[in-house]
């Protein structure tokens, strides 16, 4: 719920946030204004409106965003990101009440953008014109695994094995 997000604004090193699903609705992203290294946010789902991409514009390192299937987003939010935000990549899937404005705006964007999801939004002509005109360095409809953490492998140190658990071993073996 929304008032359980106050306890995360100290946390002002976040890079990803994801909401998906959760009702949290507009002022949501409000609680993350600390942090200013955030890169990417996924609302998908949660009952956001053009408000929240309007609170999206604060976060000025951020350039993955997705805030699929929430009926209340428009052709105002979608502008707004598309002309505020250094964006490579912007899943609006299932967001209904956006236009042709919306991805035409994109292409006067494009200079970092690298993938875009409208899938639902009955714009498959304006997004493959998208596509067209960037010659294929814009590429449509995002992989689903484009906004999830890219966690780093961390090394582990594997000590040896103590004499007891050799042991063991050589018992099962």
């Amino acid at each position: 719920v929304p008032a359980s997000l106050a306890s995360l604004e100290a946390c002002t090193q976040l890079h990803l946030v994801d909401l998906s699903d959760c009702p949290v609705e507009d002022f949501a992203l409000g609680y993350f204004a600390g942090a200013q290294s955030l890169q990417t946010v996924v609302i998908d789902r949660t009952g956001c409106t053009d408000v929240s991409l309007v609170q999206m514009c604060m976060f000025s390192n951020l350039w993955r965003v997705s805030a699929a299937g929430n009926d209340g987003i428009t052709d105002k939010g979608g502008l707004l990101v598309a002309r505020r935000l250094p964006l490579t990549h912007l899943r609006l899937a299932g967001c209904v009440h956006l236009t042709e404005k919306t991805v035409e705006a994109l292409r006067t964007y494009g200079r970092t953008l690298e993938r875009v999801n409208f899938t639902g939004c009955y714009l498959d002509k304006a997004c493959a014109e998208l596509a067209a005109w960037s010659n294929g360095r814009i590429y449509a409809y995002a992989e689903e695994d484009e906004f999830t953490q890219k966690w780093p492998k961390h090394k582990t140190t594997v000590a040896p094995p103590t004499q007891a658990q050799q042991d063991d071993a050589a018992a099962v073996r």
